[in-house]
């Protein structure tokens, strides 16, 4: 890629790329679970980044700025997944002798899986600083930073975010 850089701004789009790559990987396949997918959507939204850098004014930091370009495109891929049926492949490899381990381990996965779904139905207020905080592991005070809100409001919302999940699983498990 050519360098794009701006006298307005601190960093070269390769700078951007180089800094934030890994993390914007990390909420794509967080978001879709599956390596070569979340390699292939991660490469989409840096070139769609790349495209839409010379309007990219600054009111944000990059990184707010990739973040909601790599929520939004995931967000499309998986509406679009979801409509799609598939056949399933499991039925592939039940001869598999680690196909057994694979079924003793589904309720499991299947509630980490009910757990994504569910931060993911979260107002995008309480999704947005759970992810950071939970799956980007980062601190309130970055978060404070990447959104740009008070420190307070990010504590709030976690609160709030965790209060709102933990109702929504308490009665999806009593349900089960």
């Amino acid at each position: 890629m050519d360098e794009v850089k701006d006298p307005k701004r601190e960093e070269s789009f390769e700078e951007v790329v180089e800094r934030y790559l890994p993390r914007i990987f990390n909420l794509v396949y967080l978001r879709v679970e599956d390596y070569e997918e979340a390699r292939d959507l991660t490469q989409e939204i840096f070139l769609k980044a790349y495209k839409a850098y010379p309007s990219f004014k600054g009111d944000s930091s990059p990184y707010t700025w990739l973040y909601r370009i790599a929520l939004n495109h995931t967000t499309n891929f998986l509406k679009k997944r979801s409509r799609l049926k598939s056949v399933s492949l499991d039925k592939l490899f039940e001869d598999d002798p680690n196909f057994i381990s694979y079924e003793e381990d589904k309720r499991t996965e299947l509630r980490e899986e009910k757990i994504r779904e569910k931060v993911m139905d979260l107002p995008h207020p309480y999704r947005d600083v759970i992810i950071l905080f939970y799956f980007d592991s980062m601190s309130i005070e970055d978060i404070s930073r990447v959104l740009n809100i008070p420190k307070g409001t990010v504590k709030s919302r976690l609160s709030r975010g965790r209060e709102i999940l933990s109702r929504w699983l308490r009665g999806l498990w009593e349900t089960k």
